[in-house]
């Protein structure tokens, strides 16, 4: 890592628990882990990160600054932004468009683009957390509502 990265990657590790939501308003639908099918008995499903509803057309925007990393379509996330955040990453799926561009620089509560309703006519992003390779709980990141 050069210096720059590992400075980058210290303060967001030091920011732990109390980093904006990706969105401003809205509250966590789904959490991180393993949980429940909601109609199928037995069955379990696992989560990689939180699905968090917020309002229609609401801004989604960067937890920290960083650089935007990856842009591109997800089965059944849709439109996806990673920012890169020294050695950690954080993902915002469900987006309808995305404002930002591959190697921009981001800074903290930045728009990178707007959550897209679903068929039922939610609207929710999908937002998760990486440190390398390894997927961490996003709720333990974000400041408590």
């Amino acid at each position: 890592m050069t210096p720059e990265a590992a400075a980058l990657s210290s303060s967001f590790a030091g920011n732990k628990g109390k980093l904006p939501w990706p969105v401003e308003t809205g509250f966590v639908s789904q959490g991180y882990g393993t949980y429940p099918h909601p109609t199928l008995k037995g069955i379990v499903q696992d989560s990689d990160g939180l699905e968090i509803r917020t309002q229609a057309n609401s801004n989604v925007r960067s937890v920290f600054d960083g650089t935007v990393s990856k842009i591109s379509t997800i089965p059944g996330y849709g439109l996806t932004v990673i920012i890169k955040h020294g050695e950690y990453f954080t993902m915002y799926s469900r987006l309808k468009n995305i404002s930002v561009k591959v190697g921009q620089s981001v800074k903290a509560k930045e728009t990178i683009g707007q959550v897209a309703a679903n068929a039922d006519g939610q609207s929710e992003v999908h937002f998760q957390t990486w440190k390398g390779l390894q997927i961490m709980d996003p709720a333990t990141w974000i400041t408590s509502k």
